[in-house]
């Protein structure tokens, strides 16, 4: 069995639509003021595209997968649907709130009620459980299996969506006091070093949870089909899911952590300076 080719991924017509029509807008209202911030905002929609359209596990000949869709008949394989959470909790969801233009922000939060409410909602305890809530939840192994396994019901017609969209809500609470355009909305990097190391904790937890985990630990493509899948067996596809959330993932935050850091030894550096000049300057008066 053969990984198929991306021309063969489960793309949607209508969600590439979708994220053209929110490019062209973007760009309509921002003017290309800050490349910068365009670039981030196509970036994050190229990759929620990509993300969506990443093929699971082996479908039938016949069977025409959803883009927003977390089960096959088949079944899946634990490492690409980790990958997919990934992208859509800790990739996409930054770049978006990165890319997000500082004057339409501020003008929207210019309404007293709306303010209020995003005050609540960007205290930073709330934004990590919210996040980090979010990626163990879709992880407990009942709901996980409910999410993957293929029916027609009601439940498994909705809750793949419902998963897709918390995962983008949920990336965008955890990014919000990092990345927030609104600087009264960021934590100081000393604050944020913390809060993102926190968040790399609570991904090492997960990842080694499942990479450690007896085999079957979930049902996946192999609970149907014992023999290898994509060249992939069904211990090494748990423990390959596990070590991608627990060390790409981890990475992510890690990152954030050290570009915190820079800013911080450059913000303390350039205050340094300037109080030296100031001081100069005082002296020879």
């Amino acid at each position: 069995m053969h990984i198929p080719g991306i021309l063969s991924w489960n793309w949607s017509v209508g969600l590439l639509t979708t994220g053209i029509i929110l490019i062209a807008g973007y760009i309509w209202m921002n003017r290309f003021k800050s490349v910068h911030k365009t670039l981030l905002f196509i970036s994050s929609m190229i990759l929620a595209e990509i993300a969506l359209a990443l093929p699971l596990g082996p479908k039938p000949p016949s069977f025409q997968a959803s883009a927003l869709s977390c089960c096959l008949p088949g079944g899946i394989l634990l490492s690409v649907h980790m990958i997919r959470s990934i992208m859509l909790l800790m990739l996409v969801p930054p770049l978006f709130v990165a890319s997000l233009p500082e004057e339409p922000v501020r003008k929207l939060l210019s309404n007293n009620f709306i303010e209020k409410m995003v005050g609540k909602l960007s205290n930073p305890v709330l934004t990590w459980m919210v996040g980090l809530g979010v990626m163990w939840f879709w992880h407990i192994p009942p709901i996980f299996n409910y999410l993957t396994t293929y029916g027609t019901s009601l439940g498994h017609t909705i809750l793949p969506e419902i998963n897709v969209i918390s995962l983008l809500i949920g990336g965008m609470f955890l990014a919000w006091p990092i990345l927030s355009p609104l600087k009264e909305y960021r934590l100081s990097p000393l604050k944020g070093s913390l809060y993102l190391f926190l968040a790399c904790t609570g991904c090492s937890v997960l990842g080694m949870t499942i990479a450690f985990a007896s085999p079957g630990f979930y049902h996946t493509a192999f609970s149907s089909q014992p023999g290898p899948i994509w060249g992939l067996s069904q211990k090494v596809d748990q423990q390959v899911g596990g070590l991608l959330m627990w060390v790409p993932g981890c990475f992510i935050y890690v990152t954030g952590v050290m570009v915190l850091m820079v800013r911080w030894f450059s913000g303390s550096e350039a205050t340094q300076t300037s109080i030296s000049h100031l001081q100069e300057t005082t002296t020879t008066a």
